[in-house]
């Protein structure tokens, strides 16, 4: 369904989806072409990620987007909502996978609607939206982690800091 602000649509993820496992489909709102680019890089943050390397690895997330690549992400933590924000503020072009469904009806709100009418953003969901009558989902973990992992799937490069990794550091 193409409107003036980007398009409505099902992809399919190719190379048989996350971990191996069978092809997933996913809503999408905005601009699908993102997916197209040469370069999709995804970022994950933790929350645990100390200032100054928070800003080490936003300066890295926002050079990369000033060089033409797409930025991927569900944006979760604050440290990834940093990073939006400064691509945002770069000028830069981003994917956003959303922890819930998209309805029939669904657009996004506010400045996210002018990014898709700009052809800058694409959110997708591989999730089914509520039914009417359903309670306010409480994602947790596993839902954020999957997000995670299949935004580092789609993407040829991945920059940022997991809490894992941040116990290897010692920090």
């Amino acid at each position: 369904q193409d409107g003036a602000w980007g398009v409505t649509a099902s992809v399919r993820q190719q190379g048989g989806g996350v971990a191996g496992r069978s092809p997933i489909v996913w809503t999408a709102v905005g601009n699908p072409f993102l997916l197209d680019m040469p370069l999709l890089v995804s970022v994950r943050i933790s929350t645990m990620t100390p200032p100054s390397e928070l800003e080490r690895i936003v300066a890295k997330v926002v050079a990369r987007a000033e060089r033409g690549a797409v930025i991927v992400s569900p944006w979760i933590s604050p440290g990834e909502k940093a990073a939006r924000e400064a691509v945002i503020a770069a000028g830069g072009r981003f994917v956003q996978l959303l922890p819930e469904g998209m309805g029939r009806y669904y657009k996004p709100g506010g400045r996210d609607f002018d990014l898709c009418a700009e052809g800058r953003l694409l959110q997708l969901s591989p999730f089914a939206p509520k039914q009417a009558g359903e309670g306010r989902d409480s994602y947790g973990k596993p839902r954020f982690e999957w997000l995670n992992l299949a935004a580092r799937e789609m993407s040829d490069l991945a920059i940022g800091i997991s809490r894992a990794e941040l116990g290897k550091k010692g920090i």
